[in-house]
């Protein structure tokens, strides 16, 4: 019982690492710079590494396994299938980028702003004051299954039509 304070860990004389409990917060820390984070456990009786947070990359998560999220429709109500995806995809840019905030590779994604227009579902806002925007990716995967649903359709009319002209030549 740290009593509202820290619990610093320790390696000789040097601290590694701590956990508070700031507002309602629990944080874990680690106070040496460039290493990893870690959550490991037993899997039958083999020791896993389940997660590495990589802190000379400004915290990529690394999963052992999948990433999944509940898509039992035991869970959801008011099933519908997303109309016009495809356009909705169109609307949406691919784009590389820099960050701003970390040094590091150059990277790849979408723009929150420009995605939140055509699917606000996916969209996430951090309770920070200054309401920093994040995209669920995983599940933009249905609107993209969709859409590609979409443009199947257009190419089969497409092949049928190639075939008719084809028989009437």
């Amino acid at each position: 019982d740290a009593g509202g304070d820290e619990v610093i860990f320790k390696d000789g004389s040097t601290n590694v690492g701590h956990v508070s409990l700031d507002s309602d917060n629990l944080t874990i820390k680690t106070l040496v710079g460039d290493k990893d984070f870690i959550i490991k456990g037993v899997d039958d009786s083999s020791e896993i590494t389940a997660l590495t947070l990589d802190m000379s990359a400004a915290g990529a998560a690394t999963f052992n396994n999948d990433v999944t999220a509940f898509s039992d429709v035991r869970l959801k109500e008011n099933i519908e299938t997303i109309p016009d995806a495809l356009n909705k995809v169109c609307q949406i840019r691919g784009v590389t980028f820099d960050r701003k905030d970390t040094d590091g590779p150059r990277q790849m994604g979408v723009i929150a702003q420009e995605v939140e227009e055509v699917a606000p579902e996916v969209i996430r806002e951090d309770s920070s004051d200054d309401k920093i925007k994040s995209v669920a990716y995983g599940n933009i995967v249905a609107l993209l299954i969709e859409s590609v649903k979409e443009l199947n359709e257009k190419v089969e009319k497409l092949e049928k039509t190639i075939i008719n002209t084809k028989k009437i030549n």
